[in-house]
Formats: C-alpha cells, sequence, structure tokens
C-alpha cells in the first residue's frame, strides 16, 4: 500500500496495485469518474453530464477520498466521511439507528461510502477492496481515533463486511440516494475489534507516513471544483 505523497510502500503481489489517500486531481477525478461509471451501470445513478458523481459531502473538511491505483489509473475508490461538521449521508434512512449507536456506545463515527472498483480487475477486484479498507482502517485508528465505521450496502454484499467483524445495526431499507436500491446499515467497532484490526493491517501496523488532502472552500461549482479543492488542500 502507498499512501500518496508517501516513501512508503506496500504493494500486493500479483495484482500491482497501490492504495492511499488521494493526492492528485488525476486521481479525484479517476475515482469521480470510475463511481459514477460503476453507479450508472448497477442503475443507482443517472448519467451526469460530466461523467462524474460526486455530493456536497465532498466539500467537508474531515472527508477523505482513497484510491488504489494499477500502473498509475485509478482502478477502485473509496471516501471515508466522518459525522462532523454534519450528519453522514446514510443517516437519511438510519438516523435513528446512528443516533442509538452514538448514545450507547459514543466516540467518533464515519461512514464508509462510494466504493467502487474497475471490472477490468477481475479476481483481483477484492484484493483491492481489502487494500482500501485497510488504508481506511488504518487511517480511522490510527491518525483520526475514530471508534465506528459504519457503511450502508446491498445485501448480498453484507456478508463480506461481516467477515471483517462488521455487525448489522439496521433492517432493509430502500435507500433513496441510490435510486431506491435496497441496503441494510453494518457497523465496526474499532475499540472492540482492536486485536483483530491489528492482525489485520499487518507487521506495520498500518502506519504509514499519512500526506493526503482534505477538502477545503472553493468557488468552482460542482465536480470541478471538489476535485481542485480536495487535490490542494492540507491535511
Amino acid at each position: 500500500m502507498i499512501i500518496a505523497g508517501a516513501s512508503c510502500k506496500r504493494a500486493r503481489p500479483g495484482n500491482n496495485v497501490e492504495a492511499g489517500l488521494a493526492a492528485a486531481p488525476a486521481d479525484l477525478d479517476g475515482a469521480f469518474r470510475l463511481v459514477h461509471a460503476r453507479y450508472v451501470e448497477r442503475g443507482y445513478c443517472d448519467p451526469a453530464p460530466d461523467g462524474r458523481r460526486t455530493s456536497s459531502h465532498h466539500d467537508c473538511p474531515t472527508t477523505r477520498v482513497f484510491v488504489a491505483r494499477r500502473h498509475g489509473e485509478v482502478v477502485g475508490t473509496l471516501t471515508l466521511i466522518p459525522d462532523a461538521p454534519r450528519a453522514v449521508p446514510m443517516a437519511e434512512i438510519y438516523g435513528d439507528e446512528l443516533a442509538a449507536l452514538k448514545t450507547s456506545r459514543g466516540g467518533g463515527l464515519a461512514e464508509v461510502s462510494a466504493l467502487a472498483v474497475a471490472p477490468s480487475l477481475g479476481r483481483d477486484g477484492l484484493a483491492v477492496v481489502m487494500e482500501l479498507v485497510r488504508g481506511v482502517v488504518a487511517y480511522a485508528t490510527r491518525e483520526v481515533g475514530l471508534d465506528h465505521l459504519c457503511i450502508a450496502v446491498h445485501p448480498r454484499h453484507a456478508r463480506f463486511y461481516e467477515r471483517m467483524r462488521f455487525r448489522r445495526i439496521g433492517g432493509l431499507k430502500a435507500y433513496g440516494k441510490v435510486k431506491n436500491a435496497p441496503a441494510v446499515a453494518l457497523v465496526l467497532d474499532l475499540r472492540a475489534a482492536a486485536g483483530a484490526i491489528a492482525e489485520f493491517l499487518g507487521p506495520d501496523g498500518g502506519t504509514l507516513r499519512l500526506r493526503g488532502t482534505a477538502p477545503r472552500s472553493a468557488r468552482r461549482p460542482g465536480a470541478e471544483r471538489r476535485v481542485a479543492a480536495l487535490a490542494h488542500a492540507p491535511v
């Protein structure tokens, strides 16, 4: 795995993939275009004129975009959205469940969102997802001290996350942000799973010199502004 702008690398054998925080405008543009292409293909959104899928959460100063690259091309991405300064996207349908989680356990919470991998990866797609998740977990635990990671996924993908110690906190619902596709909510308690997480992150403990990007205010509208803002703001 390589974190953008860092000198430390960890690449998975056999797939020539590097994963980490997006830094360059090309990384962010590639991420937004990949999410758009896969979401349109699956019927989760209508085609956008600029061929990108972004949201207002990409304007938040705490949002982080992670990318996986192969031979310089973005082949995987996901976004980490902390529950501040505004509610996470899945609160639209799982607000009560998230509120109960924060009341009962406390601590910082973030949503893992906008996951997409290129179909050209074939069987390597799963390894790329694992590298992206590894990067997010390392960042969440070592850099910002989050306590919970939440995700809303199609029910057919829930078992994959349950194998990584996520547990269900919300039943089947129609998710308006993806054209009413079915979704279930899951959460990973980062404190309760600390031992398993240490094993998951590997011998380096996920300790890489993170010098990625955060959004900042900019005046250009839509995705163009978000690409520029995310690419040039400091951590």
